[in-house]
Order: structure tokens, then sequence, then C-alpha cells
């Protein structure tokens, strides 16, 4: 399944320094609004950007209005597992309200002990289904605080 079709509309919450809107998702998308709190990571991904189809902000994604609405795919990753169920609570309907019919959202959810909320694939898919009508989770497996050995390297 492609969640960014050619020409798509894209908001990417949470994004970082932007290393994956500037060389993945600007490429297929037509626009890309992606928004992070650090400053920092914003100020970085501003300097390395040089599409002119991909803007950056500093954004509390919880609390701040996105800058566009209608969007045909909204991203998160390795983030919503961080929220507080306040934050949640605000931002996935936000989430629903900005995609078009039709849109997508996807992300991603680390499932380890350490989340005090979305610590388990039930858990994910009931916050979810609050929100989306339609929830399809794609689950891999973790060794959870264990480190594997990489062959040829001690």
């Amino acid at each position: 399944m492609q969640v960014i079709p050619a020409g798509a509309k894209v908001l990417d919450l949470c994004c970082g320094e932007g290393f994956y809107d500037r060389m993945y998702f600007a490429e297929r998308a037509s626009s890309v609004d992606a928004l992070d709190m650090d400053g920092s990571a914003i100020d970085l991904a501003q300097a390395l950007n040089r599409r002119r189809n991909l803007r950056f902000y500093k954004a509390d994604v919880a609390q701040d209005n996105f800058p566009d609405t209608e969007y045909d795919t909204i991203l998160c990753f390795s983030a919503l597992q961080q929220m507080s169920r306040t934050q949640l609570g605000v931002l996935l309907p936000k989430i629903r309200a900005a995609l078009k019919a039709g849109g997508f959202f996807c992300g991603s959810v680390s499932l380890i002990p350490e989340n005090t909320l979305l610590r388990t694939e039930d858990e994910v898919q009931a916050e979810f289904a609050k929100h989306f009508p339609s929830v399809e989770l794609n689950c891999s497996p973790w060794a959870l605080g264990v480190l594997l050995p990489v062959p040829g390297i001690e």
C-alpha cells in the first residue's frame, strides 16, 4: 500500500531534523509540511532543506494548529508512545479532522515496557479505533532489553 500517493499533500508530525522528509517524502509528494517542537531540530532541517515543496515549522503538534488542512497523508513515527493521555486525546482527533476524505494516517509506535501508554497492540488498536473508522496494525517483534550480537562485530 502506498500511503503517499504521487502528488500528495503530506503532514509529518514530530519530524526531527527532517531527514525522511528531505530524502523520501518530498520526492513523492507535491507538498510536505513538517512539524517538530524542538527548535534546534527545525533550524537544522531548514538549513539542510533545498526542496521548494517542503516547509518546516516549530510547533507542538498537540497544542498548535496545523499549517493547513485536507492532507492526503499524515505521518508520525516513533513519537506517539511518548505522549500523555491528554496529548493523545487532543492530537488524534486533530489528525482525523486534518485528513481529507480517503486520506491515510500512518505512523509507528514502539511497544516497550517503559511506555506509560500504548504498551501493547491491543492498547494501540483500542486508542486509535476511538478516532479512526479503520485501523490496521503491522507489528514487528522486538527483542526487548537484549542486545543481539552482530556477526563480525565485537
